[in-house]
C-alpha cells in the first residue's frame, strides 16, 4: 500500500515517542496551572488579610471614637459644654 522507506515498526516507535513526549508536556502544563491557581489564591488572601489588618489597626479606634460619641447621654453633653465654658470663659 505505502511505498515508504520506514517500516510499520519504526512508525509505531515514533508514534509512541511522540505520545510520551506529549503526555510529559500535558502533565507539566497541568502542574503549572495548579501552582498558578494556588499562588493566585494566596495573593488574594494576602490582599484581603492586609486590608482587614489595616482597617482594624487604624480605622477601628476612629470608629470606636465616633460610635462612643453617638452613645453619650445628655448629661455628658451638658458636662462637656460646662467644661468648654469654663475653659474659654464664656
Amino acid at each position: 500500500m505505502y511505498e515508504e522507506t520506514e517500516s510499520i515498526g519504526e512508525m509505531a516507535k515514533e508514534t509512541l515517542r511522540l505520545t510520551r513526549e506529549n503526555n510529559k508536556i500535558l502533565k507539566a502544563m497541568r502542574r503549572d496551572a495548579f501552582i498558578h491557581g494556588v499562588i493566585r489564591i494566596v495573593i488574594w488572601l494576602v490582599i484581603f488579610a492586609g486590608g482587614y489588618y489595616i482597617t482594624m489597626t487604624y480605622l477601628a479606634p476612629l470608629l470606636n471614637m465616633f460610635t462612643g460619641a453617638a452613645e453619650m447621654r445628655p448629661e455628658d453633653f451638658q458636662r462637656l459644654f460646662e467644661q468648654y465654658r469654663e475653659q474659654f470663659g464664656m
